[in-house]
């Protein structure tokens, strides 16, 4: 019966008709052939059916391990975008200064960035899903006992002080986000798609810091007549929560542990560093230690270290950006925080998401290494940056396109470097590196955006704090330029 039913001559006749239709237009046939009926699939065999289930489930967990980093690393940005959106309102309603404001953001830095580094190795070694879940779980807690510390019932100098021990705490667990998230990718994805998956994955802050805004003054909207300033910390700590909780439920460390075959063996690939490892005749590094592999592709490695400065400049134009703009668009374009503020604000992200997808897939798509356009963005990002402090004073569209073309170039290198920095590695110490570039950026936020800026150059003036930031954007392309024709190493 079923040979009856596939030899059926209606379906040779048919076929043998849609052969004798003539075809009038190519693009007809180009643009509308996704309305075809697909025809020709291979037929499930028992020979094959093992590599067709081994198909479907690599593909199924990838993109549960894509999406629920993506996710996760989006939600972390709502915490830690949290005081900056709160403390510019308590500096606007005269609650705190400058100073104040400046000091409890160097804190969350410095222990971010210390942490960051001191943590990256545990992503080499550990389970990632139990870091990246247990952080964003502690974040969570963590934001909300901040806001329980800007109760009104207190004295304005206790809230400042438990903030800045609260922000240590605060940047230790958000230092289990960015390099447990980078290791994922390195586990689940082939050379040829995982830097597709990481720029994609890149925007997920972009597009947490550009929510944050609108939950966090939301979460106020809200709540505000019963719980005050607490209200501000409400919603960003429980979305922060239940995240934390399905990314240890939904995630998986590696192929192996849901019983798949490992990355290399599947893909037929080599891993980053093994090429570089072969040309080391009479080496065995396959019963080398982590510190091995440290010492050798990080600490001696001197491309690490360039892209590590440039990082730490690209930071300080980053972060100089996000601290000190809602506070240079009140005080020199006149803009009302309020009303315009958040607007302005969201553009820097949703311009540094558009870019960074447009301009990162293209590049990766046609380029073979990412250097020289690293390079060219970063000017592009300087010359933005002095079209913001020449159109000063202006309250019209020049200063926004400007603003919104440095958001968006200025992003471009913070996705391109860490890919970077992970390549001229090795893959036994990937999130390691990325500790190292990590720990190099915020020492840029910290002592450059927090401290030069916000205790030195803001009090003297805008002047100076925007030539401060044109000269680290040269210097962080200028750095990079002896790494223009070196390969990576996988």
């Amino acid at each position: 019966m079923a040979k009856d039913v596939v030899n059926r001559p209606e379906d040779g006749g048919e076929k043998s008709l849609q052969s004798q239709t003539p075809v009038t237009s190519s693009s007809k046939k180009q643009w509308f052939k996704f309305l075809n009926v697909k025809e020709n699939v291979e037929a499930l065999k028992p020979e094959n059916i093992y590599d067709f289930v081994l198909h479907k489930e690599y593909k199924k967990n990838q993109n549960i391990v894509f999406w629920t980093v993506f996710v996760s690393y989006m939600v972390y940005y709502i915490t830690r975008k949290q005081w900056t959106v709160v403390g510019s309102q308590l500096m606007a309603n005269g609650t705190i200064g400058t100073s104040e404001y400046a000091l409890i953001g160097l804190i969350f830095s410095i222990a971010y960035g210390v942490s960051k580094f001191v943590s990256s190795p545990l992503s080499d070694t550990k389970s990632n899903k139990w870091l990246l879940g247990l952080g964003l779980i502690g974040a969570g807690i963590i934001n909300f006992l901040l806001g329980l510390s800007w109760l009104q019932t207190v004295p304005v100098l206790t809230p400042i002080i438990l903030s800045c021990i609260l922000m240590v705490a605060i940047g230790w667990v958000h230092s289990f986000g960015a390099t447990p998230s980078v290791r994922f990718f390195y586990n689940w994805f082939p050379n040829k798609s995982r830097r597709n998956r990481i720029i994609s994955w890149n925007v997920a802050h972009n597009i947490g810091s550009a929510m944050a805004t609108f939950i966090i003054l939301g979460s106020f909207t809200l709540f505000s007549e019963v719980f005050g300033t607490l209200s501000y910390f409400i919603l960003p700590s429980i979305i922060s929560l239940v995240m934390g909780v399905m990314v240890i439920i939904l995630l998986k460390d590696t192929p192996e542990s849901v019983g798949l075959p490992p990355l290399k063996e599947y893909y037929k690939m080599n891993l980053i560093g093994e090429k570089r490892q072969q040309q080391n005749k009479g080496v065995d590094e396959s019963t080398k230690s982590w510190s091995y592999f440290f010492v050798k592709y990080i600490l001696k490695n001197k491309f690490v270290w360039f892209l590590a400065i440039s990082n730490l400049l690209i930071y300080t134009l980053r972060m100089g950006l996000s601290d000190w703009s809602l506070m240079f668009l009140k005080d020199v374009h006149n803009y009302d925080m309020k009303k315009e503020g958040k607007w302005i604000y969201s553009m820097f992200d949703w311009g540094g998401l558009a870019f960074t997808l447009i301009i990162g897939l293209l590049a990766n798509k046609y380029l073979k290494h990412f250097v020289p356009l690293t390079i060219g963005v970063i000017s592009i990002a300087t010359l933005a940056l002095v079209g913001i402090w020449l159109t000063g004073g202006l309250k019209s569209i020049a200063p926004l396109v400007c603003f919104m073309l440095l958001a968006g170039f200025i992003f471009i290198p913070q996705c391109f470097l860490p890919i970077m920095v992970s390549e001229f590695s090795h893959h036994k110490v990937v999130s390691t590196a990325g500790g190292v570039l990590g720990i190099a950026g915020y020492l840029g936020d910290a002592l450059m955006s927090k401290v030069i800026i916000g205790f030195g150059l803001i009090n003297v003036s805008w002047n100076a704090v925007f030539i401060f930031l044109i000269a680290c954007g040269c210097l962080g392309a200028v750095i990079l330029v002896p790494m223009m024709k070196e390969q990576v190493s996988q």
